[in-house]
């Protein structure tokens, strides 16, 4: 296991997936998305869990880690942040494509809207 974190900050459709798969073959156990991220209120409790998460793991990536870099840096200042950015029209043509009016739980959560699919300009915004 690497002493080394990292953390991939995309959100989905950015290529979070293929960065999965080039970090497994260098050797890195990579955790993906965890929706128990965004039960907690509590700073000091979400902080405890990532690190509790973390533990088994030498990399991170896919939704909800994006939204927590700032908790990420505090218990990790050594690690690597590598962020997935893509261009927000072709963005948001690939997450209506791919997830369209399908209800995903934590997607409502962040976005705060019911799905991916007339809601366009929540989804930039976000």
């Amino acid at each position: 296991m690497s002493e080394q974190k990292v953390f991939v900050l995309g959100f989905q459709k950015t290529g979070t997936t293929s960065l999965e798969t080039a970090l497994e073959s260098l050797g890195y156990r990579v955790y993906g998305g965890d929706k128990n991220l965004m039960r907690y209120e509590n700073e000091e409790d979400l902080k405890k869990y990532i690190s509790k998460t973390m533990e088994n793991w030498d990399a991170a990536q896919d939704m909800p880690w994006p939204l927590f870099y700032k908790e990420l840096y505090e218990l990790y200042p050594k690690a690597k942040f590598i962020l997935k950015y893509r261009n927000p029209d072709k963005w948001i043509k690939s997450v209506v494509k791919y997830f369209a009016s399908i209800r995903i739980p934590l997607h409502q959560k962040i976005y705060n809207v019911p799905y991916a699919e007339g809601y366009e300009d929540t989804y930039l915004e976000v």
